[in-house]
């Protein structure tokens, strides 16, 4: 769970450094102030992520994933009728966007 606070308390550009890292991609070009920041933190190196950071991006990762499964199973039951908040939080699963503690408690 402390990972998943951490997680959300990164920006949006940092969360988008520590995915490409974990698919093998750089920090080149992104900003300097987000990826000082990741080091700090000690979820980065020159070289990628730490084990730390690994950590991290796979926690967040299974916990997108259980809430998209969650979505769709809750979607599954109640056919076409689908509250608004569950269109919502089935546009948050499709665009990859924040993961919100808040919403994942209400799921």
């Amino acid at each position: 769970m402390n990972d998943l606070i951490l997680w959300n308390e990164l920006t949006r550009r940092e969360q988008r450094i520590m995915n490409k890292l974990f698919g093998g991609g750089s920090a080149y070009g992104d900003g300097p102030i987000e990826t000082v920041n990741l080091m700090r933190l000690g979820l980065i190196t020159e070289s990628g992520l730490t084990s730390a950071g690994l950590e991290l991006f796979i926690a967040a990762f299974k916990a997108q994933r259980d809430v998209c499964r969650a979505i769709a199973r809750r979607a599954s039951r109640s056919g076409p009728g689908l509250i608004t908040s569950d269109v919502f939080l089935f546009d948050l699963c499709k665009s990859r966007a924040r993961l919100d503690l808040s919403v994942r408690r209400r799921a």
